[in-house]
């Protein structure tokens, strides 16, 4: 059994640390300031505050700058930080270079799939490691993820979920645009979405989606906030990268449509959300 701290415990964190206490880990909730309010439940399941070194350390944290804050107020770190927050292959370098000043081992470890799936050991893990480092074997006996990815270099593991997150996000834009030119077209959504289904526009974003798109059923997924830092990071990636001529159309304009669902509906909505045309 290890002794595994988690710091982040949002709506990702508290299923990775449910996860671990199932499996039999010894779960450590340290607290980063961003998420407090599942704290109580995950000690009534048996996780613990701080008090002494942790094996390994989880990052599920909301962005590049609160890893930061957090691996430089660690004061006994632990020899493996696995960091599953989204930020950007530049910050995840960075973290790599902050823990390496301790003698520690970082890898960026971003995950992809819903909560639900983690609580599962469900998740997929895009990895910044190459296919034979032997850190893997560690993150595989976590009984967390049910695919690994191997990437590469430290911060390819952020780079493939951030193409991950651009796909993501202009497929869901484009079901809230489905939804849309079915109603005007007078369809069923229930029938709009069996046809979907069935034919070539079948995909896991309108199974996971489908219902608060098509139907406004309320069906949380992850916030809009988030889904907008990611796009935020992807646009900045790109950017970074010499050479690059043009621009990614599509993920601007997924950017910009999150961005304003946020600004008609609030800071706090869910991703699944941004299909709410009726509030425009």
């Amino acid at each position: 059994m290890q002794c595994i701290e988690v710091c982040g415990i949002g709506v990702m964190g508290r299923s990775i640390a449910e996860r671990l206490i199932e499996v039999g880990h010894r779960v450590v909730l340290r607290s980063s300031g961003h998420s407090l309010d599942n704290e109580s439940e995950l000690l009534a399941s048996g996780a613990v505050r701080p008090n002494g070194p942790a094996d390994i350390l989880i990052l599920c944290l909301p962005d590049g700058t609160a890893v930061l804050d957090v691996l430089k107020s660690v004061q006994h770190a632990p020899a493996l930080v696995i960091d599953c927050s989204s930020t950007s292959p530049a910050e995840a370098r960075e973290a790599g270079k902050e823990v390496g000043l301790s003698g520690g081992r970082y890898v960026d470890c971003p995950v992809s799939g819903a909560s639900a799936l983690s609580r599962r050991g469900g998740l997929t893990a895009y990895v910044g490691a190459d296919a034979h480092d032997p850190i893997l074997a560690q993150i595989r006996a976590l009984d967390l993820f049910r695919t690994i990815i191997a990437c590469g270099p430290v911060g390819q593991g952020m780079a493939l979920k951030l193409v991950n997150q651009a796909v993501h996000m202009v497929n869901l834009c484009a079901l809230v645009d489905g939804a849309a030119l079915a109603g005007a077209l007078g369809l069923d959504p229930v029938l709009t979405m069996r046809g979907l289904a069935a034919g070539s526009a079948a995909s896991t974003m309108l199974e996971r989606f489908g219902d608060a798109i098509f139907l406004g059923a309320d069906k949380a997924q992850f916030s809009a906030a988030l889904a907008r830092k990611d796009l935020d990071n992807v646009l900045e990636s790109w950017a970074l990268v010499p050479g690059t001529d043009g621009s990614l159309t599509m993920v601007a304009e997924a950017q910009a449509v999150v961005a304003g669902a946020i600004q008609r509906l609030g800071t706090d909505i869910d991703v699944s959300a941004i299909g709410r045309r009726g509030c425009e």
